[in-house]
């Protein structure tokens, strides 16, 4: 069974890691209050990177690794994937390569985060 490693970044700009074998359904715990003691204070949260594993441990293994990152270098993670995704959204659009998984990547990783403004205003 898949697992997936994760980054949400929280109203104060700060990074959370966790796994979890459900993205979506994580993400509404943490908004909720019932997800990390972290998140709880620092909410709402926003779901900014998503990496598919193989398998529970794999997905534990990726977040120790991505939770000794610096705060930049978590950074540069994001950006990576986000740019890879919309290059392959806009190469898939002029029809030069077929993505089956795209919509997975599009909900994770594509599209510009809310400003804090924004986020404090909900």
């Amino acid at each position: 069974m898949p697992a997936y490693c994760y980054i949400v970044e929280c109203i104060d700009g700060s990074f959370y890691t966790g796994w979890t074998t459900d993205p979506q359904r994580r993400l509404k715990q943490h908004n909720a209050g019932r997800g990390a003691r972290y998140t709880r204070s620092r909410c709402p949260v926003q779901l900014v990177y998503v990496e598919t594993q193989t398998n529970r441990s794999m997905a534990m293994k990726r977040e120790q690794t991505i939770r000794k990152l610096s705060h930049a270098q978590k950074q540069a993670l994001i950006n990576e994937r986000v740019s890879e995704s919309a290059s392959q959204r806009d190469m898939n659009q002029a029809g030069l390569l077929a993505v089956p998984d795209l919509k997975v990547l599009e909900g994770c990783f594509v599209g510009k985060s809310p400003s804090r403004n924004d986020l404090q205003k909900k």
